[in-house]
């Protein structure tokens, strides 16, 4: 079973971003913050889809097909470090009725 990493929070993204990087401008960490905020609300609706899917009883295979996609999608969707785009998303949750 894979090892499950804690996310982490942007401000923990930034100080490790100014320990790597040297001292981001103001504008930077913006943006930081924000992907950081993105990343972390696809990862919560990814979270909830794996718990439909597992309601429903149903497999990657399964949910790939009612949403038009590969499993491999759906694999790297579930994965720890997926990173989902949001129109996979939206076709997931319309494959499990949300």
């Amino acid at each position: 079973m894979p090892k499950l990493r804690k996310m982490m929070s942007s401000s923990e993204v930034l100080a490790h971003m100014n320990e790597v990087h040297g001292p981001l401008s103001l504008d930077a960490e913006g943006r930081v913050a924000e992907l950081v905020k993105q990343m972390t609300m696809k990862n919560q609706l990814a979270s909830v889809l794996i718990s439909r899917r597992n309601e429903l009883k149903l497999t990657q295979i399964q949910v790939a097909e009612l949403a038009g996609l590969d499993q491999s999608e759906i694999s790297k969707m579930e994965g720890p470090n997926g990173n989902p785009t949001l129109k996979t998303l939206d076709k997931v949750a319309d494959a499990l009725g949300l």
